[in-house]
């Protein structure tokens, strides 16, 4: 690592902090991991299970960002990297929310049809014989 705004290398310093970051990281999602395991497993409502599985993976997301991708809010860099991290996250949503709805109004539009067809017998021309 970089001593910030020198450019000097400082590996002896930072790699303690660096390597109890690694670990603490590691410990929370190990922790949180199995905290949502056991709360599938356990005999507790759906609805109980689900809102602690999602918090979970909240907290997960969070212990990720801080401890393995080192974004905090403490100086400036940081602040571009969580907005850089922020843009990816709205672009991903955009493509995944996307592509769920093409796809569900494009399976809507080929059972809606072949249902109507079935029932009525002919392929949907009003056509009338004269």
């Amino acid at each position: 690592m970089t001593k910030p705004n020198t450019g000097e290398l400082d590996p002896q310093g930072n790699a303690a902090s660096e390597i109890r970051s690694y670990a603490t990281g590691f410990v929370i999602s190990l922790l949180l991991t199995v905290g949502a395991f056991a709360a599938l497993l356990s005999d507790l409502p759906t609805t109980w299970k689900i809102a602690l599985i999602c918090g979970a993976a909240l907290v997960q997301i969070v212990a990720h960002l801080r401890n393995f991708l080192h974004l905090s809010l403490a100086d400036a860099q940081s602040e571009e990297d969580l907005l850089l991290v922020l843009f990816s996250v709205c672009l991903l949503a955009i493509m995944a929310g996307g592509t769920w709805y093409i796809m569900s109004d494009l399976g809507g539009r080929m059972h809606g049809g072949s249902q109507g067809e079935a029932r009525d017998g002919h392929m949907g021309t009003d056509r009338t014989h004269r």
